[in-house]
């Protein structure tokens, strides 16, 4: 059986990343773009709600209905996040995806809204549902079994409890594993796949995990170093910032404090972007590069050997 140099897939979005640093740039910029108005929403409703609860609640108790209509607002602010992370991330997973299986089509950084990102969307959708059901079956027995051993013995049920857990983490991984060119075959097949990735990706399980090893060795690296840099950069701003001293003084009006950290949004928002430049192409190009090699009308064994 041929076998997947999981090395040269997993740095392959490195290789579309210095081919199109523009573009990597632009999916990045429309995250945060999206992130940015998204908070100036959602943190808006959030302030509001906080601002206006803490003065009725100190001058003359909670009002149910003002919590209520303020509840309503954020969540309805929650669904929009939602369907707008879930059309968002379509749009930048299909431009990658493109990039990797149509590289002459780049205008506008092969960003598009069509049947393709539809369908991911649709797939996205499903998938969260059937993983849902998988983690719920894995853990009834889990909780079963680990409530009947802590009448006895609470060690052994925790023991027990960890062992258990770690083989729901493990299942999950490898049912992941095993549809994880859903996404790319669906894609480039215009149809809805799942369970088809299952037969395609049949031997190849330990190569795909190494390729998924990799990114995240990629990725948490640099990570680490936006985070040690953020760390510093963001602590600096804040002791040079005025900030409220206790929560008190946060529920009368977060909006008159809130603003003296624009230096620290900026801050931690270039770093998210540099971040998210990076690491866009890097996690998503892999897979569909994986299924350019082993779509079924490749000869698979020339491809890898």
């Amino acid at each position: 059986m041929a076998t997947i140099n999981f090395g040269d897939v997993a740095f392959s979005g490195l290789g579309l990343l210095t081919r199109r640093p523009l573009s990597s740039l632009v999916w990045s910029l429309v995250f945060v773009t999206f992130l940015t108005l998204m908070f100036v929403s959602i943190g808006g409703a959030v302030l509001t709600f906080l601002s206006t609860s803490g003065a009725t609640a100190s001058a003359a108790g909670l009002n149910p209905g003002m919590l209520l209509r303020s509840l309503g607002a954020f969540l309805g602010y929650y669904f929009l996040f939602l369907l707008g992370a879930m059309v968002i991330s379509a749009v930048v997973q299909g431009a990658i995806y493109r990039s990797v299986l149509t590289p002459d089509d780049v205008g506008f950084a092969s960003m598009r809204l069509g049947g393709q990102e539809l369908w991911l969307m649709l797939l996205a959708f499903v998938m969260s549902i059937l993983m849902m059901i998988l983690q719920l079956v894995l853990s009834i027995p889990q909780i079963i079994i680990v409530a009947m051993l802590s009448l006895q013995s609470p060690q052994l049920a925790l023991s027990v409890r960890l062992v258990m857990q770690l083989f729901v983490y493990g299942v999950v991984i490898w049912v992941s594993l095993r549809l994880s060119m859903a996404a790319p075959m669906t894609f480039a097949e215009h149809k809805l796949r799942i369970f088809e990735s299952w037969e395609l990706t049949k031997g190849h399980t330990l190569s795909l995990l190494g390729v998924g090893f990799l990114i995240s060795l990629i990725g948490g690296a640099l990570y680490l170093v936006l985070t040690i840099v953020g760390f510093a950069g963001g602590l600096s701003i804040w002791h040079s910032t005025p900030h409220p001293e206790n929560f008190a003084t946060f529920l009368q009006d977060p909006r008159h404090w809130l603003a003296n950290f624009e230096g620290l949004v900026l801050f931690l928002g270039a770093l998210i972007l540099i971040g998210g430049t990076v690491v866009t192409p890097v996690a998503i190009a892999p897979w569909m590069e994986i299924y350019r090699r082993l779509r079924p009308e490749n000869d698979v064994a020339s491809v890898f050997n």
